[in-house]
C-alpha cells in the first residue's frame, strides 16, 4: 500500500520481463537473461476490479530484446506503459562474491524489523504479510565512508511458491527495503518509489534466506530528488545472485499515487528528472598532421579584400 492504494511492486516488472525474454531466448539456443536500462514509468494502482497487465517483446539486433509493460484501459484509446526496458540473452558471467563477515563488522548499528517496518509506515508504505520479508538491518559505512546497509531476508512462509520464481519479487523487494538502513543513517520524511535501473545481472539461484547488500552509488547523495544505489542478494557463503547496478529511486510527491491517465493524453505538463553523468576518459595522443594546400574562400566581398589579404599573409596567392 502507498499512500492509501495498493500498488504492484515495481520488482514484479523485472521478473516478468525476465521470464518472457527467456522464453523467446530459449528458442534461439541462448542461456542467461541481462536485463538493462530498465524504466519504471508509472505504478500499476490496482482499485476494487483485477488489473490486468501486458508484457511486449520486440527482437533488436544483437541478441536485444525490448520489452514493454503496459495496461489497456476501457475507453482509452492509448496504452498505459509502466515499466519498459530491454534484455540481453548470453551464457551467465561468474557470480561475484562478497565478504559478509567484513562488511558486517563495518556496520555497527542493527534495526529490527518491526523498527524498519514501522519506519515505511511512517512514510506511507504498507507491506502485507508476503513482503515484510526482512529480519533485521545493518547499518554501516563502506571503505569510502558511505553508507551502506545489509538486510537479512526470507521467503514468507506462507503465500509465494519459491519455485515459482527466478527472482522471488518478495526477496528482490526485500533488498531495496534494506535500503532503509540508509534512511536512518541520515532521517528523511519524504518515500521514495522505483525510477529505473541501469542493470539487473542474474548470476545464480536466489536461496530463500539471503544478505542484500546496498551501497551508495559513487555521485549520489541521500537527500537527492533522485537516489542511485547498487544492490546485490547474497547467498551464506557470499556468492552474488543477483545484482542491481545503479538503482534509481525519485521522491514520491505529497500528493497520492493515482490510477490516471497519461499526463499527455490529458494535457497537462510533467517535470522529467535526469541526472547528468559524466565519465572521464584519456584523449588520444595528437598526432603531427601535414596539409598539401590551403585555400582561403572569401565570397562577396569588395575588391580590396584580396590586397587585404596578401599583406596579411604574402605566402598566400589569390584567385579571382
Amino acid at each position: 500500500m502507498v499512500k492509501g492504494q495498493r500498488v504492484l511492486p515495481g520488482v514484479a516488472y523485472l521478473e516478468r520481463a525476465r521470464r518472457w525474454c527467456r522464453r523467446w531466448s530459449s528458442r534461439r539456443r541462448r542461456r542467461g537473461t541481462r536485463l538493462e536500462q530498465v524504466v519504471f514509468a508509472q505504478p500499476v494502482v490496482v482499485g476494487n476490479a483485477p488489473v490486468e497487465v501486458h508484457i511486449a517483446l520486440v527482437p533488436q539486433d544483437g541478441g536485444l530484446v525490448s520489452f514493454e509493460v503496459y495496461t489497456q484501459v476501457a475507453g482509452e484509446e492509448e496504452a498505459r506503459v509502466h515499466a519498459q526496458g530491454r534484455a540481453r540473452v548470453a551464457v551467465a558471467a561468474d557470480a561475484p562474491l562478497e565478504d559478509l563477515g567484513r562488511l558486517r563488522a563495518q556496520c555497527p548499528q542493527v534495526f529490527a524489523s518491526e523498527a524498519c517496518y514501522a519506519e515505511f509506515a511512517r512514510m506511507g508504505a504498507e507491506y502485507g504479510p508476503a513482503f515484510q520479508v526482512l529480519a533485521q538491518v545493518w547499518v554501516g559505512q563502506d571503505a569510502a565512508g558511505r553508507p551502506m546497509a545489509l538486510g537479512d531476508v526470507q521467503m514468507p512462509s506462507q503465500g509465494t511458491d519459491p519455485a515459482a520464481f527466478v527472482l522471488p519479487p518478495s526477496l528482490l523487494d526485500g533488498a531495496l527495503q534494506a535500503s532503509i538502513g540508509l534512511v536512518f543513517a541520515q532521517p528523511q520524511d519524504r518515500l521514495s518509489l522505483p525510477f529505473a535501473v541501469e542493470a539487473v545481472e542474474l548470476y545464480g539461484v536466489v536461496p530463500e534466506k539471503a544478505v542484500a547488500v546496498v551501497r551508495q552509488s559513487e555521485g549520489s547523495t541521500i537527500g537527492d530528488a533522485v537516489l542511485k544505489l547498487d544492490v546485490s542478494l547474497v547467498d551464506a557463503e557470499g556468492r552474488v545472485c543477483v545484482q542491481l547496478r545503479g538503482f534509481s529511486s525519485r521522491v514520491l510527491d505529497s500528493v497520492a499515487v493515482q490510477a490516471a491517465a497519461p499526463a499527455h493524453a490529458k494535457g497537462e505538463v510533467e517535470t522529467l528528472l535526469l541526472r547528468p553523468t559524466w565519465q572521464e576518459a584519456q584523449l588520444p595522443a595528437a598526432e603531427p598532421v601535414s596539409y598539401g594546400a590551403h585555400w582561403v574562400v572569401l565570397c562577396e566581398v569588395g575588391g580590396d579584400a584580396g590586397a587585404a589579404l596578401k599583406a596579411a599573409l604574402p605566402q598566400a596567392r589569390c584567385c579571382t
